[in-house]
């Protein structure tokens, strides 16, 4: 590629991808595969067709996909791939999720079900958020929020916890009393 970069791309212009193309197909067999290799001292040219009989037909492969990963949702309705954060469903917070990942696509799985899918960001990108996770996120947190105030919450267990011990102490002071 750097021999390509300075050699043929390096001060050229062209005005579309047939031009360029068009431009390179001259620079090859004018210049390129004309010239003394540097390291086989041979042209280029010469050497490939001596390789041709050595080459075999491209055979495709087939690439075994990554295995599908684990990650824990967090708080705030994500989780963490290659350093970017993904938004996903608020109920399935503190839970583990399946991670597949389909070409540039992420998705998310829970219990057999496709929960979402986001286009896998570059790593580093700033959090990746759905604005249907992010107001599911803030409707399940008023609801629990207002389960909470109908609950006990842990200054009225405090409250309750210090009167009946003070409860016990008058008694006793009663009795000693009397």
């Amino acid at each position: 590629m750097k021999y390509i970069k300075r050699s043929f791309l390096e001060g050229r212009q062209f005005t579309t991808l047939e031009d360029l193309n068009g431009q390179l197909e001259q620079w090859l067999s004018s210049e390129a595969n004309m010239r003394i290799h540097g390291t086989t001292r041979v042209e280029p040219l010469v050497r490939y067709q001596e390789e041709m009989g050595y080459l075999s037909p491209y055979q495709p492969v087939a690439v075994p996909l990554a295995p599908n990963e684990k990650r824990k949702v967090s708080w705030d309705s994500h989780i963490s791939f290659k350093q970017v954060m993904y938004s996903v469903p608020p109920e399935v917070v503190n839970r583990e999720v399946e991670v597949i990942v389909e070409g540039e696509v992420l998705r998310v799985r829970y219990e057999e079900k496709d929960l979402v899918c986001h286009a896998i960001a570059p790593s580093g990108s700033p959090p990746v958020t759905l604005e249907s996770h992010m107001l599911a996120a803030r409707h399940l947190r008023k609801k629990q929020a207002k389960s909470q105030k109908k609950g006990c919450h842990f200054e009225q267990v405090a409250d309750i916890t210090i009167s009946a011990a003070l409860k016990v102490y008058e008694d006793l002071l009663t009795r000693s009393a009397s």
